[in-house]
């Protein structure tokens, strides 16, 4: 096993099966072409992690992640994350460019690009109790009563999540509670109806000081460690229900995790699709019935 993926035996090939193709480690590559691959013209359609096996990972060979920055300072981690995995629709909105409208069509150019839904989110932007925002416009931001709008589009079905997504908000106070008593985790939550994983109460800052970022380390902590934390808020609780994860989180590590479990419960429904019903046992005249 191999980033989670079962060894194929079958005809002594000895492949690794990734959901949409499969993969030789033999020669690091896979052996069909990339169903997306028009969207990376930069690399060849059979390469395996955009050829940069040290630090990158290919977990499916096919895209089913969003990731959404807002501002220019926070850009350059969305492209990180994005190269780091090899996987993602990326939307990088200026401060001033964000909208809810832009927001909610995000989501749903995500759910088109995999048949299983998205499988995981994660969101770059500053933020204050109830709002996210880029850099020096704070009234250009998206707000917590705006979620009704993602709501909407969740509910229409025109936005899908593949089993055991997760999102995370990489923004200050994401999970702090605002004037209602109720968090912008707590409500993106509801809208989408999948974990948000926040911070409460605190900045989010690279561990340490943003210089592990330059080597493709994505770990972020909260401000205070030792008093403020990551909590991982349910679509189905409040924000007094949300469960603390701890004060520092690994981005790449949560994502690989999540999308083992997403692999684990597709592959799952895949084999009991394949599953030959039972042929009824036949009838026998009530005479030959011995009793």
């Amino acid at each position: 096993m191999y980033n989670g993926k079962e060894l194929e035996r079958g005809l002594g090939l000895e492949w690794l099966y990734y959901g949409a193709r499969m993969h030789d480690p033999a020669i690091g590559r896979f052996t069909g072409v990339d169903p997306i691959a028009d969207r990376f013209a930069w690399v060849s359609p059979y390469n395996y992690a955009e050829n940069m096996v040290p630090m990158a990972i290919d977990l499916w060979g096919l895209q089913a992640v969003l990731i959404i920055t807002i501002g220019p300072d926070v850009k350059y981690r969305g492209e990180l994350f994005s190269r780091i995995t090899g996987q993602g629709v990326v939307k990088h909105f200026s401060s001033s460019d964000i909208t809810i409208d832009k927001f909610v069509a995000a989501f749903k150019e995500a759910s088109q690009s995999d048949p299983n839904g998205i499988g995981f989110v994660a969101i770059w932007s500053h933020g204050v109790d109830g709002r996210i925002f880029g850099y020096g416009a704070f009234f250009n931001g998206i707000k917590s009563s705006d979620l009704s709008k993602l709501a909407e589009a969740n509910e229409a079905g025109e936005i899908q999540f593949a089993p055991e997504a997760i999102v995370y908000l990489g923004a200050c106070n994401g999970g702090t509670c605002d004037e209602s008593g109720v968090s912008f985790a707590q409500n993106l939550a509801k809208a989408l109806g999948v974990p948000v994983l926040a911070a409460v109460g605190s900045s989010v800052t690279p561990t340490p000081g943003g210089e592990n970022e330059k080597k493709g380390i994505m770990k972020y902590s909260t401000g205070e460690p030792l008093t403020n934390f990551f909590n991982l808020f349910s679509p189905d609780g409040i924000d007094s229900d949300s469960e603390v994860v701890g004060s520092r989180v690994d981005v790449i590590q949560l994502f690989k995790e999540r999308y083992g479990m997403v692999q684990d419960v597709l592959q799952f429904k895949k084999e009991l699709e394949q599953l030959q019903p039972l042929e009824p046992l036949p009838s026998l005249p009530m005479e030959e019935i011995k009793y």
